[in-house]
């Protein structure tokens, strides 16, 4: 019998909002990711008291993504979620000597994972869920989503109203097909870091210089001061990867470094 990739045992795990199964699985959902190179220092002011440094990626200098997610079937009930989020290591790993290659390593041998400064979600278990089990920066809110053909309309909204804290609106046509893979993500929970898997399954096409722009609207939430700070209020990005339809699963978090890589033939296994 062959098992397909949401074909995975899930344990029940209590959180304030009634019991939910992990690995959350996402069966449809649509995402897009846009990506801001951003001054190392702005970045590294956001970072402070982290443990986790920034990683250059684009011209010797660090990232920001802004990605927007609709998620329409899971097994905790379809929301949308927006990030904020940047790749780092964790301070006491030393820095890839060429940090895209480890990217597209298969997941278990990387060091480079996205750390997440907000993570707005439109209904309270997707927010209970991510801030007890992961220690992830959620709050809910509304974050209005919509793709007509190539044109992509996005907004997070300040909590308890319907004024934007930004947008992000613009075309995403074009752009070259590649494959999903999968996510590491670090967050702290309780004292100590965490190293989660993302797994997905699906495509995607990756735009360059995209004709998309981010704008900052309500600026009295920390989330748009953030925004601001690093320099993204009118930023266009440097690349947008757009995804129409994937999958997902969104296992436990394991604890982070200090901890042995696994195996070759065991990191085959998990391989992106």
């Amino acid at each position: 019998m062959r098992f397909g990739f949401l074909d995975v045992p899930q344990a029940m795990v209590p959180i304030s909002t009634g019991p939910i199964g992990v690995p959350i699985l996402y069966r449809e959902a649509s995402s897009l990711l846009a990506v801001f190179p951003v001054e190392a220092a702005a970045l590294a002011s956001l970072l402070g008291g982290t443990g986790l440094v920034a990683v250059p990626l684009f011209q010797g200098r660090p990232v920001v993504v802004v990605a927007m997610f609709d998620y329409r079937d899971t097994t905790i009930g379809p929301y949308h979620e927006a990030a904020l989020a940047t790749f780092v290591v964790p301070e006491n790993v030393a820095l890839p000597q060429r940090p895209l290659l480890d990217l597209v390593l298969p997941s278990p041998w990387r060091k480079v994972g996205l750390y997440i400064f907000d993570l707005p979600v439109t209904t309270a278990v997707a927010n209970a869920a991510g801030r007890e089990l992961w220690g992830l920066p959620k709050f809910v809110t509304e974050i209005p989503i919509s793709w007509r053909g190539e044109q992509f309309d996005g907004a997070v909204c300040a909590p308890g109203s319907s004024e934007p804290l930004f947008s992000l609106v613009g075309s995403v046509g074009g752009g070259g097909r590649v494959p999903l893979r999968a996510l590491v993500l670090y967050s702290w929970l309780q004292g100590e870091l965490l190293r989660t898997q993302v797994d997905l399954r699906g495509w995607a096409r990756a735009i360059r210089g995209p004709a998309m722009e981010l704008r900052v609207k309500a600026r009295m939430h920390p989330m748009a001061e953030r925004l601001e700070k690093l320099g993204l209020d009118g930023a266009r990005p440097a690349l947008v990867q757009a995804a129409p339809t994937f999958r997902a699963r969104l296992n436990l978090g394991q604890r982070a470094y200090p901890q042995p890589l696994p195996s070759r033939s065991e990191a085959q296994k998990y391989a992106a």
